[in-house]
């Protein structure tokens, strides 16, 4: 009896889920194991995110000095991203959005900018992946950015 009581312990802790932080405000230096979940203004300083950033319609984020271990995305309509001395482990995805600006980021998967219609600035980033820019209204500024991967579209010339 039990072992059966054990393994039933140990299936249903495998399916447990883990809630996503919300963030409309700041979250600074501290260590977060779910994802996060930008719904309006927020500043992301100092962390150790273990999963992904995620930002919802109307979002606004700056993130600064952030190691993230996930992905960072939108789909919605986002007003607003800054990001600034950032490691990311996974891909960062920017689609349908205002202003975006990049800056002095380490990014080991693939930047993709898809369809957004304000101004875009990437400077000093590294991209270990492709940097993929398609549908963009405005031109792409920027300097001294490195990619290892494939360059495409609007941002052949990068």
């Amino acid at each position: 009896m039990k072992k059966y009581f054990v393994s039933i312990s140990l299936i249903l802790c495998s399916f447990t889920t883990f809630a996503a932080v919300n963030c409309e405000g700041e979250i600074k230096n501290q260590s977060i194991r779910e994802d996060i979940k930008v719904k309006k203004n927020c500043q992301l300083e100092g962390l150790i995110v273990h999963g992904n950033v995620i930002l919802e319609n109307g979002a606004s984020v700056e993130l600064h000095d952030n190691h993230i271990k996930g992905n960072i995305e939108s789909n919605k309509n986002f007003t607003k991203i800054i990001a600034n001395h950032n490691n990311i482990s996974g891909n960062v995805d920017f689609t349908t959005g205002k202003n975006i600006q990049l800056l002095n980021n380490q990014i080991s998967g693939d930047l993709k900018l898809k369809k957004n219609n304000g101004n875009i600035v990437l400077n000093n980033n590294e991209i270990a992946g492709n940097l993929i820019c398609l549908e963009n209204a405005f031109s792409i500024n920027g300097s001294n950015n490195q990619v290892k991967g494939n360059k495409s579209e609007q941002c052949r010339s990068f």
